[in-house]
């Protein structure tokens, strides 16, 4: 992924060590688990790992027993000589399984968008552990960040690189994603108010803004 990068960028971020972290605080929306410095001319803001919630209880529950029921259908095939329905679970194997790991990892996951005033980069985490990063030019966004949501609290701001989509956070809400854009707008020199003015109308999953 680090020659990846290398390759298609022209410029390549060290990773911010935990000691980098430490410049000066920005003040984020009362509520919001969004934390947010200015670090070395850098705009750094962090979505933390949201932890254990309920709701990923029910997902896990629901994993377990839809796995369960896969298993039991796997021997019930093979013990009965139906080998051909062991084939026909694979892919249910895969949506259980896939389930299962993306809940257990969900509580640990956090992303941080770094900024400069000609770069940015969106890397995503487990235990620290990075699994995903994209770095691109500032010059290379077709509009500015955008905002798309799937429900009130289920929002993500939106980098247009290109024809590429890139998306920082996914349970945000709108107030939080505005407040990204503003910083990021301020950031990038430029102006707050036609910045937020192209960019005010919330895009949800279905493609259609939201006119209220």
């Amino acid at each position: 992924l680090v020659e990846h990068l290398r390759a298609e960028s022209a410029f390549y971020w060290p990773i911010l060590e935990t000691s980098d972290v430490g410049g000066v605080p920005l003040k984020v929306p009362k509520g919001s688990r969004l934390e947010a410095w200015k670090v070395k001319g850098r705009l750094v803001i962090q979505i933390p790992a949201p932890g254990i919630q309920g709701s990923m209880v029910c997902q896990l529950m629901f994993s377990v027993l839809w796995l369960s029921f896969v298993c039991y259908w796997t021997f019930t095939a093979w013990n009965t000589g139906v080998r051909l329905f062991v084939a026909f679970s694979l892919p249910f194997w895969a949506v259980g399984l896939m389930l299962f790991f993306s809940t257990m990892l969900t509580p640990s996951l956090s992303q941080t968008l770094t900024a400069s005033p000609l770069e940015y980069q969106v890397k995503s985490q487990v235990l620290r552990l990075g699994i995903s990063r994209f770095a691109a030019k500032v010059t290379d966004l077709e509009e500015v960040p955008g905002l798309i949501c799937m429900s009130d609290a289920e929002c993500r701001l939106i980098l247009q690189d290109g024809v590429q989509e890139i998306a920082f956070g996914g349970d945000l809400k709108p107030v939080e994603v505005r407040w990204i854009q503003k910083q990021l707008c301020s950031h990038w020199g430029l102006d707050v108010s036609e910045c937020l003015a192209n960019a005010q109308k919330p895009r949800h999953a279905d493609g259609e803004d939201d006119s209220t």
